[in-house]
């Protein structure tokens, strides 16, 4: 009887620790193996609503990669740096790159436990959709015709569907064999990561970026997570290094209403892609902490950051400096891509 009462509370104890991680990856894998033919599901048309208004539809044209900027509506400083130095690599480099908001503001957010994060929707006249602001926003696509407005509330804590709704967006309306998520806050060398791209193969189920494992779910604070049952996250893209070729783009975009929204991008990207059989290839040029003249990417640099970046490159094509040492000569060693099975990346802020 012992070892009987043994074995059952053991078999009880994986029961449940395995109820906790597969009830936040049924909706994946129900999603998994629906089939190519699969009809699409319906995503409000508004979420194309730049389309409409500067013409970013339709193009026949096909790209290496199609780079989504996460940005806010009250960023324009930013946006237009980006447009004085980093998008004018695009075009020579076979790279699209289109800024990302959401087509309606947050008039209360000074409500919610973490004001700057979340908007309580419910509220009446909580969401506005002409506002000043948005008249702006507006207006600077029409001009440069690179924003694309999306149907959703333009807050923090809607990433994660600004971030499906970017891959049902390029799905429909552009060709490409990758994409590349990252922040209007970062720096990107396209003449670096497109012809970087252009020699991957194969291309199949393909990650690429500066990758994060087992990452414990936050239960607390600005980072909490009320809908992700397991104890720790599936491995992730950090930030602002974030490729996927283009059927897991497609995959992700085709299924954009069906997959859950988590509170966070990066994470959600994870858990969505835990179902599918991906593989992961760490490359610690994207995502770089410090400044190094061949990283393809930096996450959080400040406004007067991003114009040394770009005056710097303009003079010598160097990022950090234009005299002495070139730092990042020497990486270190990437480990081999692998596919989607629990193991370590190397840590540390190069």
């Amino acid at each position: 009887m012992g070892v009987r009462g043994g074995s059952a509370g053991l078999i009880v104890l994986v029961v449940i620790g395995l109820a906790a991680f597969s009830s936040s990856l049924f909706l994946n894998l129900r999603i998994c193996f629906a089939t190519p033919e699969s009809p699409r599901q319906t995503i409000p048309q508004s979420i194309y609503a730049a389309d409409s208004l500067n013409g970013l539809s339709g193009s026949q044209e096909h790209y290496v990669v199609v780079v989504g900027v996460m940005s806010a509506l009250d960023h324009f400083e930013l946006r237009q740096q980006w447009r004085s130095c980093i998008m004018k690599q695009a075009h020579a480099q076979k790279a699209k790159v289109v800024f990302l908001l959401g087509d309606k503001e947050c008039h209360n957010n000074s409500k919610t436990p973490f004001p700057s994060l979340g908007c309580r929707t419910s509220d009446p006249g909580a969401v506005l959709t002409d506002s000043a602001l948005l008249r702006r926003v507006r207006a600077e696509a029409a001009q440069h015709k690179d924003i694309v407005l999306l149907d959703m509330v333009d807050v923090y804590r809607n990433l994660a569907r600004k971030l499906k709704l970017f891959y049902k967006w390029a799905s429909d309306n552009v060709k490409f064999d990758f994409t590349m998520k990252t922040d209007d806050d970062s720096w990107l060398n396209l003449e670096l990561l497109v012809p970087a791209l252009e020699q991957e193969q194969p291309r199949d189920k393909l990650w690429l970026g500066k990758f994060k494992s087992d990452l414990t779910v936050a239960r607390f604070g600005k980072s909490k997570e009320p809908d992700y049952g397991a104890s720790k996250y599936p491995t992730f893209a950090r930030g602002v290094g974030n490729v996927l070729s283009a059927d897991l783009a497609h995959w992700i975009g085709r299924n954009a209403d069906l997959l859950h929204e988590y509170q966070g991008e990066d994470v959600s990207a994870g858990i969505w892609l835990s179902a599918l059989d991906v593989v992961y290839k760490y490359n610690i040029r994207f995502h770089s902490f410090s400044c190094k003249n061949n990283m393809f990417s930096e996450p959080q640099v400040p406004l007067d950051k991003l114009q040394l970046y770009c005056n710097n490159y303009a003079k010598c094509r160097r990022v950090c400096n234009c005299t002495g040492e070139s730092p990042g000569a020497n990486w270190p060693a990437a480990p081999p891509a692998r596919h989607n099975i629990p193991f370590e990346f190397p840590e540390g802020r190069n």
